[in-house]
């Protein structure tokens, strides 16, 4: 739409061979991949040089604009999060972003990513005698009748587990001026908890089984970094497959 209606109307001003798909695609690369967002100065900026630092998701270091005395120019400045001997790699963090975050926005991934997690998505039964009141309250909470949550590799949000606890409130319990999602309740307390851990222990189950079967799959996992036969794409997906593989199994025995 917005070449019909803006660039083929205006061609001298937006000329084909600029305004194109992959100058669209290279653009949009280079802000998601390279843009750094400046505390001090409130601005999204692309940084030469400072975007080339390798990420540490145990880093605090970070980068930020600052004013130069006498003078209404900024200029760059990094900080360290610690002290560097001469050729040792300084290190930043890219925020705690998923190995699939990481893979999409930078192409590498983690084989230690503290902020590794596997999404799952929750919602109310169609089934339910009492959807559609439960579907209106919800959503006059300001939710969805939806929500995905992620599970990490030894912890889950609350939020997960109170949003499940409502989809599965029975229709005699459905009180829509008593009942609210509780923050200082203790949920381990609650008579839906052995119910919402069966439910949350099924769904890990049925997603772990939707995993296509790799003959000798331990063996390729535990041979993946040395294994010159796969490339690094192949790599890095088994890789992948076997930290969400193992956030499911965690998951079912919490």
């Amino acid at each position: 739409m917005c070449k019909k209606n803006v660039f083929e109307k205006n061609k001298l001003i937006f000329p084909e061979e600029i305004f194109n798909l992959m100058s669209w695609e290279w653009a949009m690369t280079i802000l998601f991949s390279r843009a750094i967002y400046l505390q001090n100065s409130k601005k999204i900026s692309l940084v030469p040089y400072a975007d080339l630092l390798n990420h540490n998701p145990f880093s605090t270091s970070y980068i930020d604009s600052k004013s130069i005395p006498f003078s209404n120019s900024l200029e760059i400045s990094m900080y360290a999060d610690q002290s560097y001997n001469k050729f040792d790699q300084v290190f930043t963090t890219y925020g705690p972003k998923t190995n699939l975050e990481l893979l999409i926005l930078y192409g590498f991934s983690l084989e230690r990513n503290p902020f590794e997690s596997y999404e799952i998505r929750v919602g109310l039964s169609q089934n339910d005698t009492k959807f559609s009141q439960k579907k209106n309250f919800i959503e006059d909470c300001g939710k969805t009748s939806e929500i995905t949550f992620p599970i990490f590799l030894y912890q889950y949000p609350k939020e997960l587990y109170e949003f499940m606890a409502f989809c599965l409130l029975p229709g005699s319990d459905l009180n829509e001026e008593e009942f609210y999602l509780a923050e200082n309740e203790n949920l381990e307390e609650t008579r839906e908890i052995d119910l919402i851990k069966k439910v949350l222990s099924y769904t890990c189950k049925k997603n772990l089984l939707d995993y296509p079967i790799i003959r000798n799959e331990f063996e390729l996992l535990n041979m993946v970094n040395n294994a010159n036969f796969l490339s690094k794409n192949q790599k890095i997906s088994l890789r992948q497959r076997k930290i969400e593989k193992k956030i499911l199994t965690k998951m079912i025995e919490i």
